[in-house]
């Protein structure tokens, strides 16, 4: 059903623009179109689990950067490796180090890792970032990573790990398969 609007003929001009209704508005002043990077949420320990008791030991990895993707593998987890890169796990529990220090992010991942590290492996994500607003466009943390996951004691948990599909952070991103607990 339709509805005629019928103007009286004294009437007949145009009708209201856009701009009638908006003649006081005025844009707001510029803002920076960066978005500040989310705080770390505090970590919270859990009492159940107590801190390692037993010896570190080295573990030797075999690694690869090629600047922008990273790998790398205990010797007998290469299969394991190809795997995690295929997409082959089920990701789930992530870490967001944005934002975070050095010191802060090895500290979080060492929390991270004990508290996700159960009896069967387990794939986790660890979103580094891209390094975009870092100081020469690259990120402080992402040029860590490798060698913080393949060197005690964070190498115990560590079966291997590879950069992230681009569906889960690409570049900016980590899979790390963790080793069952003994």
């Amino acid at each position: 059903m339709s509805r005629d609007v019928h103007m009286p003929a004294d009437d007949k001009k145009a009708p209201p623009d856009l701009r009638d209704y908006l003649g006081g508005v005025r844009p707001l002043a510029q803002r920076s179109g960066r978005v500040p990077p989310a705080k770390a949420a505090p970590a919270v320990a859990s009492p159940a689990r107590k801190p390692r008791s037993r010896p570190v030991r080295d573990v030797a990895f075999e690694q690869r950067d090629d600047g922008l993707h990273m790998e790398g593998a205990r010797k007998d987890a290469r299969a394991k490796l190809r795997d995690l890169k295929r997409g082959t796990y089920r990701v789930a529990p992530q870490l967001d180090l944005h934002g975070m220090t050095s010191d802060e992010a090895h500290a979080a991942l060492q929390r991270f890792f004990e508290h996700h590290r159960g009896s069967r492996e387990r794939a986790v994500l660890v979103v580094h970032g891209k390094g975009t607003h870092s100081p020469g466009g690259r990120g402080v943390l992402r040029d860590e990573i490798a060698g913080w996951l393949a060197s005690s004691p964070l190498a115990e948990d560590v079966l291997c790990f590879a950069t992230a599909r681009s569906q889960d952070g690409g570049t900016g991103a980590v899979y790390v398969l963790l080793a069952p607990r003994h």
